[in-house]
């Protein structure tokens, strides 16, 4: 921490220590008002001021647009088909690109016109009127094997803005997988429309052959779906009729896409390139008898979609023979950084059966690991195991579980509070307390309302201690730390995140 943030971290350690006192005592008066609900809201804002002076609020580090040539990229693209594009228009748009995507690598840049709409107008300016620049990208490793929800990278490696749109280059193959009909046209687009295309993405186009997409069950579906979704829909008497709304840029669309479909049926290649459409009205047709063979015969000879693989697989609960819990390695720094109880243990603990070099290279930072948020999780577990033996809804052999991990848990917060790391096995009077409470009977001083009343003591007791404090620790786990871990890993260098 630098000279310049001791004092307001101190500061904001203050007033935080102060609010934590006040919500102590709101929970206890005004647990059900309003004024409690503001009280969560400032201690949580409270917490984030303290993690980025502290220097704990470290995240995502997602890829990033400068919008300063938006404005004349968007006329670019919205003036030119892929025809009409000279060597001095393919240089300029390739300058805003770079510019505007600067310090990313750009793989594939594709000006992405419907051919149905582009054939159906006489104008220029209005045949690309509807275009969308499309953008393949390369993330650093950092990003893509950052420890975040997946979820959230499938929303920050998207950038969405109609006339662009910018992909990720895992998040386009894994579209492909899927049949997403638009990134197969920018894979197959034809070399007019190609702006920028480096040597890998001309690898991609070369090793993957269109049937190997087009077969695929998820494009033919998609293709199917959304050519009837986006002009009509089927009505209970099973006959079909069309939005009274529907645009011609939308029936352009949808004649695109079953134009793909019949392509499939025929063996060809997806139609992207205008110069393909030479007989309007013949392929109209076609079109139309497409249409009605979605409804009454279906593609049958496809090939199935392609199978995710799981990052996690578990095995819990008091039914199972063997428990077990196994996560990919970015899923468990993910967990990791959440604060999860489980994964902290395993942080945790000492006496594993098996450790990797690489594991043991984790471990050897566990320290970073004890911090507030920590102590937020397993003070929720604890409160958690209260509510249920509150209720008087667990069997006698859960309710055994929940009371021991009481104690358990509330002895890790006591030693995470000073800043040490709990113990995952617990040793001497407490280990002895916590195995009569798994093995005696539940009677005399371990009747379980005793033990009720002692473990609403010991929460009691926690939570005072916490807002008394003078001190805390930082606020989050070491994300940068977890980051570099898994860029190790993976036997990747490991630039400074």
């Amino acid at each position: 921490m630098s000279e310049e943030n001791i004092e307001p971290v101190r500061l904001a350690t203050d007033a935080l220590q102060a609010h934590e006192r006040l919500h102590l005592h709101l929970r206890q008066s005004h647990r059900h008002t309003n004024v409690f609900q503001k009280s969560v809201d400032t201690l949580e804002q409270l917490r984030e001021i303290k993690g980025e002076l502290d220097g704990s609020a470290k995240n995502f580090d997602s890829p990033q647009i400068c919008e300063d040539c938006l404005i004349e990229l968007k006329q670019q693209v919205l003036m030119h088909t892929p025809s009409s594009v000279t060597s001095d228009n393919r240089d300029r748009f390739k300058d805003l690109i770079n510019k505007t995507f600067e310090g990313i690598e750009v793989l594939s840049a594709v000006l992405l016109t419907c051919p149905w709409y582009q054939a159906s107008q006489d104008e220029r300016g209005e045949q690309a009127r509807h275009n969308v620049l499309f953008i393949v990208y390369l993330s650093h490793d950092h990003q893509f094997l950052a420890p975040v929800n997946q979820h959230t990278l499938n929303e920050k490696f998207v950038e969405d803005k109609g006339w662009l749109y910018a992909i990720e280059l895992y998040h386009f193959v894994h579209s492909i997988a899927k049949g997403k009909a638009r990134c197969v046209e920018v894979l197959y687009c034809p070399d007019s429309a190609q702006l920028i295309q480096k040597d890998q993405w001309k690898q991609l186009k070369s090793q993957l052959n269109y049937t190997k997409v087009t077969k695929l069950r998820g494009y033919v579906e998609a293709c199917k779906g959304q050519s009837i979704s986006g002009i009509g829909k089927k009505g209970k008497d099973g006959k079909f009729r069309l939005v009274e709304s529907t645009t011609f840029h939308q029936f352009c669309d949808s004649f695109r896409l079953m134009n793909h479909l019949y392509n499939v049926s025929a063996d060809l290649p997806p139609c992207t390139d205008v110069t393909k459409i030479t007989c309007l009205p013949d392929i109209a047709m076609k079109g139309k008898e497409l249409l009605h063979k979605l409804y009454k015969v279906g593609f049958q000879k496809v090939l199935g979609r392609c199978k995710e693989i799981k990052d996690n697989f578990e095995s819990r609960g008091p039914s199972k023979l063997l428990e077990y819990g196994a996560y990919e390695a970015r899923l468990f720094g993910e967990m990791l950084l959440k604060g999860s109880v489980i994964i902290l243990e395993l942080v945790f603990g000492d006496n594993h059966n098996y450790m990797s070099p690489m594991w043991k290279e984790l471990v050897k930072q566990r320290k970073c690991f004890v911090t507030e948020k920590g102590i937020q999780q397993y003070l929720g577990l604890i409160q958690n195991n209260y509510k249920m033996l509150e209720k008087e809804r667990e069997v006698a052999a859960k309710e055994r579980k929940l009371l021991y991990q009481i104690f358990h848990k509330s002895d890790a917060v006591e030693r995470m509070m000073n800043g040490d790391i709990p113990n995952v096995r617990c040793t001497g009077e407490l280990r002895e307390f916590i195995m009569n409470i798994r093995t005696r009977p539940l009677e005399n001083e371990y009747d379980r309302n005793v033990l009720l009343t002692k473990a609403k003591q010991k929460i009691d007791g926690l939570l005072t201690n916490l807002a008394a404090r003078k001190t805390r620790l930082k606020e989050n786990m070491d994300f940068c730390a977890v980051t570099e871990w898994l860029l190790r890993v993976r036997g990747l260098n490991c630039p400074s995140v």
